[in-house]
């Protein structure tokens, strides 16, 4: 399975692609700009920038919440071409580009709501001797009004259905329902991922409204949503950023805070055979660093916890090889019916048990001496994830 994200383009502009400005003489009052605050302090994005980022953070959280009902346009290039978007004053202008960057990817990595928001951006700035102060950032919009209002109910409708009684669940249990129903929803996108310019051809599917509600989505549109989704179950999540081991395409995913500890959740890897696995829900960063490199300054790189991974709080890990244990385990969970059956184990003895489980005949003769009378082990299809230590079994 291809998975793919859509990186951040940079449009530069130091006095060219964007209109100039001037100088801002009295710049909003920071305090002001800060009614919003309270939705977003606690973020992993605002959180690491410094107090003027902060700042310039605000004002795009006000200027975009509050003229979300209304279409402005912006200059994009020397020629004076426009399109959707809005032009957002700085309070505290920046000296270096790189700031910029940072300050963008740190808006829109917190914010998956803002889901119109595009990954190309300009800013604006002025020059005072060698120095530049850039003091103005210019958002790029996917969607008009009316588009955004409509597409706004649309995911509100699909939110409620997905986080319908989550509430009442441990903050633990809400994440793995939250990833359960997001990868019931919702499928991956082969042909965004295969596509040679996806941002053209599906740009919804690297957002929320991709996943929820046109239902199909590639890696990005997957750890959006279920940052959505987390948001506002009351549990800390952000997305992070990096690769695929073994092919070193780009990959994005997310790290959860599940009673003041972080772990690692892949629901775009869980989606597999038509339903949903657990095989990358709640790993540590060494775990999901067996098959994903982190981007250099990605988050939670030292996640260590493992409460809450789902087979050692389900009791479906067994770290020795034993045949009869296996049996006897995988037995109990036909008996209750069950119908795909997970199991981990450590993984250098993972190759011992597939050779066990592929031999059916073997296999389900030590099953059924632990079954009831007259009920058969099922006909199953198999799955190894080798880096794990982790089975799957899938009645036929």
């Amino acid at each position: 399975m291809k998975h793919l994200i859509l990186s951040i383009a940079l449009c530069l502009c130091m006095l060219a692609g964007c209109v100039p400005a001037e100088p801002t003489p009295n710049p909003p009052d920071a305090p002001a700009l800060q009614v919003y605050r309270e939705q977003y302090a606690s973020r992993r994005g605002f959180l690491s920038l410094s107090a003027a980022q902060q700042q310039n953070y605000d004002a795009l959280f006000t200027a975009v919440t509050e003229q979300t009902d209304s279409d402005t346009f912006i200059t994009i290039d020397q020629s004076g071409r426009q399109t959707l978007g809005l032009r957002v004053t700085l309070p505290a202008p920046l000296t270096q580009a790189e700031e910029i960057a940072t300050l963008f990817a740190a808006f829109l990595g917190d914010n998956p709501a803002f889901f119109y928001i595009d990954n190309t951006y300009t800013y604006e700035g002025y020059r005072v001797g060698d120095a530049y102060r850039y003091n103005a950032l210019c958002l790029s919009f996917t969607m008009n009004a009316a588009e955004r209002k409509t597409a706004q109910a649309q995911i509100d409708a699909a939110l409620a259905t997905l986080t319908a009684g989550a509430a009442a669940l441990p903050q633990g249990e809400r994440a793995v329902l939250l990833h359960d129903r997001l990868i019931a929803h919702a499928t991956y996108d082969e042909q965004a991922a295969e596509s040679d310019t996806p941002d053209k051809t599906h740009p919804f599917a690297f957002t929320v409204y991709g996943a929820l509600v046109q239902q199909k989505a590639v890696c990005e549109g997957y750890a959006r949503a279920y940052m959505l989704l987390c948001q506002l179950a009351d549990i800390p999540c952000a997305t992070v950023g990096g690769t695929e081991t073994a092919t070193n395409g780009p990959h994005m995913w997310n790290i959860v805070t599940i009673d003041g500890a972080d772990y690692h959740t892949d629901v775009t890897w869980d989606d597999r055979w038509d339903t949903a696995l657990h095989v990358y829900c709640h790993l540590t960063a060494e775990e999901i660093g067996r098959t994903h490199t982190f981007d250099k300054d990605a988050w939670g790189q030292t996640a260590d916890a493992t409460a809450e991974n789902w087979y050692i709080k389900n009791d479906r890990y067994q770290p020795r090889y034993d045949r009869t244990a296996i049996a006897k385990a995988i037995a109990a969970r036909v008996a209750v019916g069950d119908a795909v059956i997970e199991w981990r184990f450590s993984p250098e003895h993972l190759s011992s048990i597939a050779l066990f489980v592929k031999n059916r005949t073997w296999f389900s003769e030590a099953v059924e001496e632990h079954l009831p009378d007259g009920v058969k082990m099922w006909e199953y299809d198999s799955l190894f994830f080798k880096e794990n230590g982790v089975m799957v079994l899938k009645k036929k």
